[in-house]
């Protein structure tokens, strides 16, 4: 099991080297976030899985009406920081 991506945050300040290293997180868990807010975790890339749901049901479809899809559909995706932390009305 991976570890959660704050969870190396506290080794990091006990061995006072923030300054020295940048975490980014994963997943968009809501401690993640919070730490992000704080400015213990500088990023966390946010996927869209309910765009990339959207999208694969529609190719879905489109492919069983016999339609051909392109090699690949890119979803955009957003890198969550500090500032969007201090806007989230989901933290504290």
């Amino acid at each position: 099991m991976i570890p959660p991506p704050w969870a190396p945050v506290a080794a990091i300040e006990k061995a006072k080297r923030s300054t020295q290293i940048t975490v980014i997180g994963f997943d968009g868990q809501p401690e993640g976030k919070q730490a992000i807010k704080e400015g213990r975790i500088y990023a966390d890339p946010i996927q869209f899985p309910d765009r990339m749901g959207i999208e694969i049901v529609g190719a879905i479809i489109s492919y069983s009406k016999g339609n051909e899809l392109p090699p690949q559909t890119l979803i955009p995706t957003k890198l969550y920081r500090k500032a969007d932390g201090l806007k989230d009305p989901e933290l504290k």
